[in-house]
């Protein structure tokens, strides 16, 4: 009689650091309820005054909150005196995620007590918890710079600040031609360049691109041309003037009946030259910086191009220093964007947020969408993954590793200028040390994320910009430590999780 040897069944592994980053999730989701359950409750959402039980829950949701507290510190002591004896994992991860949690705690109490006590507190609150957001946003733009290049080549371009700041020059320069070219006003030249721009882009649409690519593909194939792709051919000039008259006639007609939309296409089409030429300077000035500063010491040791890094950012000070002076820029406000939004809060009074903020907000994260579909979805992004994991095995796989190293400087370039413009477009004056502090801040964001990790330069940026802006008001400071709060923030993450919140990607097994 054969025996059937029946294999055994592996019960699944508890994860103590797994189990208490879901823990801190849920302590986070938990307390921007109770944020928000208490802003509809002081704002007379749920009616003036509101019902008793509204009151109710939300301390419910405040006792669950210290609930949480309680029971993690309990599991974190359990998992610690195992850990202790086991010395299988870290407890230093256990350690940020349980910090995290009382942060948490404590911030949503403290928000809590001021939209109930002081609802004129709160709007100043928001208010600086918007720009925190708006900087953050513009922080997490610089810090994927920093990110990418550390990922490509585990290297920190501490010349990235003044990649930016050339980013910020060339976005000023773009608009004082744009204003020159016109009445002496950003919208007079926005018209002027949208006069010309938007019948060229509609006429290029109204050409039968997808026609001219397969016919030149089946022509590169057959060696002859075929009639339909022949009549393609020599009918898109008349296509295309078709589009510029139908661009150039929507254009006259929105500004002689409707001006406001009038108002805003130009004005669109001006901050978009504006940034695109802050954004192509700054790649231009990468392309340089990588040829000559960086890739003859690719193979040195890592102190080298660090050194060579901190050399190119002075070399870049010094150059816009001469070539610029030391008189700061100021970029002009386009009219529609002078004002503010205001939302109103219902008791608590009414929000005042910058029409440049959102502007700032919904452009960083347009970017930071477009550099995750690059990475995630295209034929180089794929490029770019291999050549971080390891060039060699990439090169000999007949990647061009050059090719893709420059790629990646141009692209954080590229998301650096744009945060450099968006800068000036918020009103921040430009000099030659302009890309020093938010580099620096930049950079911090990066680490506090997870250096190299894309996710966690994100996530770092914004964290950051909220905790300058609140952090002072929370603790009652002045808000000149602001930088004081956020470093030493830092310090207590690197303590407790070197790698930043994140992770770090060069920790990743390599392929």
């Amino acid at each position: 009689m054969t025996t059937v040897a029946v294999p055994e069944t592996t019960q699944p592994t508890f994860d103590p650091i797994k189990a208490s980053g879901q823990f801190l999730l849920v302590a986070i989701v938990l307390g921007f309820f109770r944020i928000g359950w208490v802003i509809g409750e002081s704002s007379g959402l749920f009616g003036s005054p509101p019902d008793s039980w509204i009151g109710d829950f939300s301390a419910l949701l405040g006792g669950t909150m210290y609930g949480l507290a309680i029971v993690g510190l309990a599991s974190f002591v359990e998992v610690y005196r195992r850990q202790r004896s086991d010395a299988n994992q870290p407890i230093a991860p256990l350690i940020l995620n349980y910090f995290g949690i009382v942060l948490m705690l404590a911030f949503t109490e403290r928000v809590a007590y001021v939209a109930e006590t002081n609802p004129q507190d709160f709007i100043v609150w928001a208010g600086l918890g918007v720009n925190g957001v708006i900087r953050g946003g513009v922080y997490a733009l610089i810090a994927l710079g920093y990110t990418l290049v550390y990922g490509i080549l585990f290297m920190i371009n501490f010349a990235h600040g003044e990649v930016m700041m050339f980013g910020a020059y060339a976005g000023y320069l773009a608009m004082m031609f744009m204003i020159d070219g016109g009445a002496n006003t950003f919208e007079s030249g926005a018209a002027q360049l949208a006069t010309f721009f938007i019948p060229v882009i509609i006429g290029i649409m109204f050409l039968p691109l997808e026609s001219f690519v397969n016919g030149y593909s089946h022509r590169e194939q057959t060696n002859f041309q075929t009639p339909s792709w022949l009549f393609t051919f020599f009918s898109s000039p008349m296509r295309f003037f078709v589009g510029v008259a139908i661009g150039y006639g929507a254009l006259v007609g929105l500004g002689g009946y409707a001006p406001h939309v009038y108002l805003l296409v130009i004005t669109v089409v001006g901050i978009l030259f504006v940034v695109v030429c802050g954004m192509i300077v700054s790649m231009l000035l990468s392309i340089v910086l990588e040829r000559v500063a960086y890739r003859p010491l690719r193979n040195a040791p890592r102190l080298a191009p660090l050194i060579s890094a901190i050399g190119a950012s002075f070399f870049l000070q010094q150059v816009a220093l001469r070539m610029f002076g030391p008189n700061r820029k100021a970029y002009e406000s386009p009219q529609l964007l002078a004002d503010n939004f205001r939302i109103g809060l219902g008791d608590l009074g009414v929000l005042s947020v910058s029409k440049v903020g959102v502007l700032v907000v919904i452009t960083s994260f347009l970017l930071m969408l477009l550099l995750y579909i690059i990475v995630q979805r295209t034929k180089i992004g794929k490029a770019m993954r291999a050549v971080s994991q390891d060039k060699e095995t990439s090169a000999l796989m007949g990647i061009d590793v050059d090719r893709v190293i420059v790629f990646t400087f141009m692209l954080g370039a590229a998301l650096a200028g744009a945060a450099g413009t968006l800068l000036g477009l918020r009103g921040e004056d430009i000099d030659f040390k302009f890309g020093f502090t938010p580099g620096i801040k930049a950079f911090t964001a990066a680490v506090l994320g997870g250096i190299g990790n894309i996710p966690g330069a994100m996530f770092g940026g914004l964290f950051l910009g909220i905790v300058e802006a609140l952090g002072p008001q929370m603790l009652g400071f002045e808000f000149k430590w602001q930088n004081v709060i956020a470093f030493s923030l830092l310090v207590i993450v690197i303590i407790f999780r070197p790698t930043g919140i994140f992770g770090d990607v060069s920790q990743i097994k390599k392929v």
